[in-house]
């Protein structure tokens, strides 16, 4: 029986006493700080020896791969090699006192490391000769150290979340990318790069320096072949022998240390009789053996004030880094981590670092992985790393002096090329929330471009200022009345449905713990036993997504109760952070059924938000095993969030064509690294999903729809299992065509760009026999492909690449589109200078009558269109029966490659020895090979061979569709990898602009003769079925008979039209 309040009910004012009074810590809250400065307090005590057997295993194997690690960082860094091995001993020695997490590993890292190689180079360009790069080094750490030692002190971890998941990542993949440029001329050998320039630059000057390459390159370049084999042999082993993964993914894990084994006998063989200078190739040298580096850091004003204005971007990537890897980790094995006290731990590290020689530290994603898999029990496995790292500077500093540096570059370049964001995952952010992907693209070209430093803070200041207009610029709603009736709907299907009306009754919810102004005396009565009802009261951000998951799983967690009990353990078997008495089972608590989210008040939500509302269904799925929990999201009405969720896996939308993203990229690469089943693993359930919510496969089973349900007064978006069908699969294919056409494009037209062959002057002056350095870019960027096509129709033999077919017209022959058509591109060239792909480089760097040039071919595949019905003769077409050589000649693929290979690098090896050639930016073969890049990616990405002139014939169809009141739904993939090739194209001119001026100081085609050059151009590329891209570079080098056929027709006409041109003339 219910009971009724008749008195009146007052709400009372609050006072600014009772305000202050919640502020005041507590007797007990503040011993429980105390104590929780101390982490290990709570474990020590039951420490035993199967802990202390898993510990000193974890402990030495992380201790092997930490050691070349630390050394190759140290160079990134701009510091000695053993400067590595004092700051990972730092944090290894002293992690345990404060840390959370038992398989975090504090070092050097990559990224760390070239952030402060970038501080030590900003105060030797304001102060030269004034610090040296230890006495700055160990000043940044010691700052860094007391400054994080503060903030995790205040508890203040929290302001991490103030920096958002699409920063971070665009720049972890930018300084990737940054690091791999920066190590290329050590992995070569070549002497006098600048790598503290911006990665494009430092990439030029290796390409142009490349002939200075020495025996390094054989050493670095074997190294890193030999890494990446030991990586894929181990991952294949893990997979194929179950029974042994652990024992693999450890050898796998200690590759980095067997290569530099191998490569440091290597060296002493060859070098022991030698100085390091006279050595055959670059070595590491001496190295101090012990602390000899013992000393307060640096307190100088001036040092001080320089360092000051540069720490801050130090002290977010060294936070942030560290929390991401720690919390990962701590959601995948079931154990919690506290950010103010990984903090502390860290700035602990980093206090005590530069008295013993050491530099800025944080975690460490691959060491970290390494003690995980290798068994790690609790925190103290950094006493036993630290152990190892003593060894090493007292004992093997000998054998460090003859470690090859290409090597050690090999190693990182190994090492960070896995923390480059691949396109799918570009492809995900897009699906979630297209600004913020804008946002990380912005990021990533930025921190390439112009540093990391401006990069990270525009980054978080775009990411901050799109926060405050979603939540300044929320439009509001006039709502009207909907009557609304609760109905039952039997699932025998459509047809045979059958309704019962029933009456609705309108109910409020209010607040459980009732912290607002409603009258305590009302009896709130929970919902329906294990369903849980969730409001957001400010929505639902990057800012605030932390404390409001946290706060929901920590309910879960004490008022709800596993769906099986958990087995009884022994005190050995429990992990180190279990308190005696862990989630007590009660049986008066339920079991968790559902989740209802309240969305009234969220009108946008972002990728962080996501992953955070991933990390929680995937932490509560565990939980509630074998269970299967209801999530209903009610009032969601705003049409970008209801996508975001849905692409998550958190239902399906309603239409047919929408396509749940099944796979979910981590923040960090390590997220996705798998771990060892431990009991705790086993206890609860065996879960297909990494620890930020990454659907391991691409195919999520069962597949999800959203069905509309009626909660109270609210549309609910409720979770239910449905097949899947083909419409949503075509959509998410036409929409990643979009992306990853622009992106081979830019690709290909950034190497057609700084290969130097779209100059006009370069294009005339090779069919008029006088430089022959557009020959030669063609055949290494053919000679390229083929190597390309090959290994990807081996690994591909159902979906090949196959050879192009021959071009016939129903005139002459088989062939007669590639002969006629073939003509006509060599005379069109001859005409312009261009070819239908340059056409667009020219257009693009404005060389005169170029865009003239580039609308007589637009004009000419317009025409064809309409034409091409015309021309065709009666006869029908021929076709050949044999496309390929390997068919006609009945060869193997491999053998016909070996050939052609052979043939291209002797006619190249004559013309770069023989033939005149221009000055150009870049070695015909590093033009050629840059094109091959682009060739590469078009492979990778669309699954095509690059190919231009398909976009002028493309763009015909469109004018017509257009002209007759049809709007094309998508545009085809030839015209997005052309507006792609002139992005990439003003890209390099942008960045390179004497490119730019060389092609404006060439000589140019009249008006006319651009015109009438143009119409030949387009009408001989339809007509053969592709251009010098589409049958030189790549026909050819898919062994097509027809390409064959059409670039000797070309080049034939081409150079004969270029010799006599000059008599006209």
């Amino acid at each position: 029986m219910k009971e009724t309040i008749n008195h009146p009910f007052y709400e009372a004012e609050p006072t600014v006493r009772e305000a202050l009074r919640e502020c005041v810590p507590t007797r007990e809250g503040t011993i429980e700080f105390l104590k929780s400065l101390f982490p290990c307090a709570n474990w020590l005590p039951r420490y035993n020896w199967r802990w202390l057997v898993g510990d000193g295993i974890a402990g030495f194997t992380v201790g092997l791969v930490v050691i070349p690690q630390a050394m190759a960082y140290a160079l990134l860094a701009t510091l000695p090699p053993d400067f590595g091995l004092y700051t990972s001993f730092a944090g290894a020695a002293t992690y345990w006192l404060f840390g959370t997490s038992k398989d975090i590993v504090i070092g050097t890292t990559a990224v760390g490391s070239l952030l402060v190689g970038e501080v030590i180079s900003h105060v030797h360009e304001a102060h030269p000769n004034t610090y040296s790069s230890v006495e700055i080094a160990k000043t940044l750490s010691f700052m860094t150290g007391l400054i994080l030692f503060i903030m995790g002190f205040l508890r203040l971890g929290w302001l991490v979340e103030i920096v958002p998941y699409i920063p971070v990542s665009a720049f972890i993949t930018a300084a990737s990318i940054i690091i791999m440029c920066t190590q290329l001329p050590v992995l070569l050998g070549i002497p006098g790069v600048n790598t503290r320039e911006e990665p494009y630059k430092v990439l030029i000057s290796t390409f142009r320096k490349v002939g200075d390459t020495k025996l390094d390159a054989a050493i670095g370049i074997t190294c890193l072949l030999l890494l990446e084999l030991a990586k894929f042999v181990f991952s294949t082993l893990e997979a194929r022998q179950p029974a042994r993964k652990r024992l693999w993914s450890i050898l796998s894990s200690l590759r980095l240390t067997f290569a530099m084994l191998l490569y440091t006998l290597v060296s002493f063989l060859v070098n022991r009789n030698l100085s390091a200078d006279e050595s055959k190739f670059r070595i590491v040298g001496h190295i101090n053996q012990g602390f000899v580096h013992v000393g307060t850091p640096s307190f100088n004003n001036g040092l001080i004030s320089a360092i000051l204005p540069q720490s801050p971007i130090i002290l977010i990537i060294l936070i942030v880094e560290h929390i991401a890897i720690a919390k990962s980790f701590g959601k995948k094995l079931g154990y919690e981590v506290a950010p103010s006290q990984e903090i502390m731990a860290q700035g602990t590290a980093n206090i005590l670092g530069p008295f013993l020689g050491g530099y800025s530290c944080t975690g460490s994603f691959g060491a970290s992985a390494v003690l995980s898999k290798a068994g790690v029990k609790t925190p103290l496995a950094g006493l036993f790393s630290a152990f190892m790292l003593l060894l090493a500077l007292y004992a093997l500093t000998g054998v460090f002096y003859f470690i090859p540096r290409a090597a050690l570059a090999g190693l990182i370049i190994h090492a960070v090329f896995s923390l480059v964001a691949t396109p799918s995952t570009v492809l995900k952010y897009w699906y979630l929330s297209p600004l913020e992907c804008l946002i990380w693209v912005a990021g990533v070209a930025m921190a390439i471009f112009t540093g990391l430093e401006t990069a990270i803070y525009v980054t978080t200041g775009l990411s901050f200022l799109l926060l405050l207009v979603r939540i300044a610029r929320t439009k509001g709603q006039f709502l009207g009345r909907v009557p609304v009736q609760q109905i039952d709907q039997s699932r025998k299907g459509l047809e045979e449905t059958a309704f019962e009306k029933r009456t609705a009754m309108r109910e409020m919810f209010l607040d459980l713990d009732r912290n607002d102004a409603s009258n305590r005396d009302i009896v709130v009565e929970t919902p329906h036993g294990g369903v849980l009802i969730y409001h957001f009261p400010e929505g639902l951000n990057y800012l605030n997504q932390a404390q409001h998951l946290k706060t929901l799983t920590d309910y879960v967690y004490t008022r709800t109760q596993r769906s099986t009990e958990q087995p009884s353990k022994d005190t050995s078997e429990t992990l180190w952070c279990d308190k005696p008495v862990t989630y007590k089972q009660d049986d008066g608590v339920p079991i968790l059924r559902a989740i209802v989210i309240d969305c009234s008040t969220i009108h946008n939500i972002d990728i962080t938000s996501v992953q955070g509302l991933v990390d929680v269904r995937n932490a509560l799925d565990r939980w509630a095993s074998p269970s299967t929990i209801e999530w209903h999201f009610g009032g969601l009405r705003n049409r970008w969030a209801r996508r975001a969720l849905t692409a998550a896996g958190f239902g399906r939308s309603a239409a047919d064509d929408f396509r749940t993203v099944g796979s979910w990229a981590p923040v960090l690469p390590l997220a996705s690294e798998e771990s060892e089943s431990d009991d705790r693993n086993e206890r609860i359930c065996a879960d297909d999903e990494n620890t930020t919510g990454t659907r391991n496969g691409d195919v999520r089973s069962p597949d999800l729809q959203t069905s509309q349900v009626e909660t109270g007064d609210r549309m609910s978006l409720a979770v239910t299992p449905r097949n899947s069908g083909t419409g949503s699969q075509q959509t998410h294919h036409v929409q990643s065509t979009v992306m990853t056409s622009l992106l081979s494009g830019a690709v290909f037209g950034t190497g057609l760009t700084l290969s130097g062959v779209a100059s006009p002057q370069v294009i005339k002056n090779q069919f008029n026999l006088s430089d022959f350095h557009m020959v030669a870019t063609f055949l290494t960027a053919s000679a390229t492909s083929a190597v390309i096509f090959a290994a990807y129709n081996s690994r591909n033999a159902n979906k090949n690449i196959p050879a192009r077919s021959a071009s016939s017209q129903g005139w002459l022959g088989t062939y007669d589109g590639n002969i006629i058509g073939g003509a006509m591109i060599g005379l069109g060239i001859s005409l312009t200078g261009a070819c239908p792909g340059t056409v667009l480089v020219q257009a693009t760097a404005g060389v005169q009558n170029s865009r003239a040039l580039a609308c007589s071919c637009l004009l000419a595949g317009v025409i064809w269109v309409k034409l091409k019905p015309l021309i065709t003769g009666s006869q029908p077409p021929s076709r050949a029966d044999k496309e390929s050589i390997m068919a006609i000649t009945g060869w193997s693929t491999t053998k016909v490659v070996i050939i052609y290979e052979a043939a291209m690098i002797s006619v190249l090896s004559a013309i770069l020895a023989y033939a005149p050639r221009s000055v150009t930016l870049l070695n015909p073969v590093v033009g050629g090979l840059l094109i091959g890049v682009g060739q590469l990616s078009s492979v990778i990405l669309t699954k095509k061979p690059v190919g231009v002139s398909g976009a002028y014939g493309e763009f015909g169809n469109v004018f017509w569709s257009i002209l007759a009141g049809r709007i094309p739904k998508t545009i085809p993939d030839s015209i997005l990898f052309a507006g792609g090739l002139m992005a990439g194209s003003w890209m390099a001119m942008f960045n390179v602009p004497t490119i730019r001026e060389a092609m404006l100081g060439s000589e140019s085609p009249s008006l006319l003769t651009a015109v009438v050059g143009g119409l030949f151009l387009s009408f001989g590329a339809r007509i053969a079925g592709g251009c010098t891209s589409g049958h030189g570079i790549s026909g050819m080098a898919n062994m097509g008979l027809s390409s064959v056929i059409t670039v000797v027709s070309m080049f034939g006409t081409g150079i004969a039209v270029g010799l006599v041109l000059p008599w006209l003339q």
